[in-house]
Order: structure tokens, then C-alpha cells, then sequence
């Protein structure tokens, strides 16, 4: 769950910050609530770095309820 809320707000906000100290800002913010909220331990590369956590519905095109999963390539 903390990985998908976190896929999300990145999506939704960090894609669109303009410079790189508003996206400094919004990182370091995001990895404090993960660890404080979600008491994740999650490394900041993972999400942020070359490789970037990404999260769908599209790996199972056929389940009969949708399914967010890590897409991992």
C-alpha cells in the first residue's frame, strides 16, 4: 500500500514540480512520511533515482478485479 501511495503522489506532484529544489523538497518530504506513516524503509534510489518505482493495473489485463502491482521492467 505504501508503495502504491507513494507511486501516486509522485505521479501527481512530482512530475510536475519545475525546479530541482521544489522536487528536492517534495522528495524529502515524501520519504519522511513513508518512513514516519507507513514505517517504510523504502530507499529514496528505489523511487526517485535511475530506477524509478513504477506501480499498475496493466500486468493482468484479464483478473477480474484490477490489481496494482510493482512493475519491475
Amino acid at each position: 500500500m505504501a508503495k502504491l501511495w507513494l507511486n501516486e503522489c509522485a505521479r501527481v506532484f512530482h512530475d510536475r514540480l519545475i525546479d530541482d529544489t521544489d522536487r528536492d523538497w517534495f522528495i524529502d518530504l515524501a520519504m519522511d512520511l513513508m518512513q514516519r506513516e507507513f514505517r517504510s524503509n523504502i530507499d529514496r534510489d528505489q523511487v526517485f533515482g535511475t530506477e524509478r518505482l513504477m506501480v499498475g493495473d496493466i500486468l493482468k489485463l484479464d483478473a477480474p478485479k484490477k490489481l496494482y502491482e510493482v512493475i519491475v521492467d
